[in-house]
């Protein structure tokens, strides 16, 4: 398994008016970006699992942006943020001791924008080589627990999250019927005698956009992620 270069950086912005927000996203590459706007830092509704970086306007100031950004890094801890607009250097002080990665000062010039939008997603790259691991064309960010089938986002229950976790970091070899029971099942024994058959049902149905991976039922000895002919 290798690391994973192509996927294109989820980029949430947070509370730029509408255009701004435009203006700032003509600087991304809407081929290597996926983007998404919220006024606040609840992560409702977002398209994607988890952003790869984080862009907070910081024009209104004082506690309220503040909060944004604390709340922001206890939700997401790992994304590079960058917060814009920042109105002196105090404010910004308190927004790096907050969790913010980078700011831009409310008067700097476009290019300088650029430039650190540029930065933050490199960093965002950066990480992403180094979290994710590919089987294939599936690719797992085990710590953020995301998992992408032929370039799309797949999204599974915390259930078939455990099954498809262990398949995954043991791909290649078989997986017992009984290990997969026990790891998925932590929390009691399987409701039904073929709850696996089912779980394993649906996995499947999500990974079928794979051209590389199929996951094999093994008679008797379980089942086992493996790459297609």
């Amino acid at each position: 398994m290798s690391s994973d270069r192509s996927l294109p950086i989820a980029v949430l912005i947070i509370g730029l008016e509408e255009r701004e927000a435009v203006r700032l996203t003509a600087l991304l590459d809407p081929d290597e970006t996926r983007i998404a706007y919220t006024a606040t830092a609840d992560g409702e509704g977002l398209p994607f699992g988890a952003p790869d970086a984080l862009i907070v306007n910081a024009a209104p100031g004082g506690d309220a942006v503040v909060d944004t950004v604390r709340t922001a890094r206890r939700r997401w801890p790992g994304p590079t943020m960058l917060c814009v607009n920042v109105a002196s250097s105090d404010d910004a002080i308190t927004l790096l001791g907050a969790g913010a990665d980078d700011v831009c000062m409310a008067n700097a010039e476009w290019g300088v924008v650029a430039a650190l939008m540029g930065a933050a997603l490199r960093r965002a790259r950066l990480t992403n080589e180094q979290m994710r691991i590919r089987f294939g064309d599936i690719v797992f960010d085990r710590e953020s627990r995301r998992v992408w089938c032929a370039g799309r986002e797949v999204a599974f229950t915390p259930r078939e999250m455990r099954l498809f976790d262990i398949l995954f970091q043991r791909a290649g070899r078989p997986v017992s019927a009984d290990t997969l029971e026990s790891f998925v099942w932590n929390d009691g024994a399987p409701t039904t005698s073929n709850s696996l058959a089912v779980y394993i049902g649906y996995l499947r149905r999500k990974l079928a956009g794979s051209r590389a991976s199929v996951l094999e039922t093994l008679r008797g000895s379980g089942y086992r992620l493996v790459r297609r002919d």
